[in-house]
């Protein structure tokens, strides 16, 4: 059974070339391709005509919605400043990836910490909102 697409909803769009450059709007092409978008998720944020707008981080593209694989909404998103748990002292980072497991299905996270990204994946069971002085979300 397919999902529909919606907007708002998360989901994956394992394309490569080879599955045909009429799946992606041509102005997208490019960056698209440079984005190698096999495994990470996306987040729908448009409909128009024949086409799904995609995000990934600041990154949107124009796809046709046949490939896009819906997936539960990650707890955690690019660019989000979160908390590693289970660390001493003070260890915050950046999300800075966000990728599908396949086998696992679920998400897992790339993060910078401090001036490098890590090697590490991380899962969601690992992290937390990063909640500034004032007890707000930063």
């Amino acid at each position: 059974m397919t999902v529909p697409v919606a907007v708002g909803s998360y989901g994956l769009y394992p394309w490569f070339k080879e599955h045909g450059i009429d799946k992606v709007q041509p102005d997208d092409l490019e960056r698209l391709t440079r984005l190698s978008p096999y495994g990470k998720v996306f987040c729908v944020e448009g409909i128009e005509g024949d086409w799904i707008y995609i995000s990934y981080g600041d990154e949107r593209f124009r796809v046709a919605p046949s490939l896009f694989e819906t997936v539960h909404a990650p707890r955690f998103h690019l660019n989000q400043r979160i908390r590693i748990n289970g660390k001493s002292g003070d260890v915050n980072g950046t999300v800075v990836g966000v990728q599908w497991h396949w086998k696992q299905e679920r998400p897992y996270y790339t993060l910078q910490i401090g001036n490098r990204v890590s090697s590490k994946q991380f899962w969601e069971e690992d992290l937390n909102e990063f909640v500034g002085q004032a007890g707000t979300p930063s």
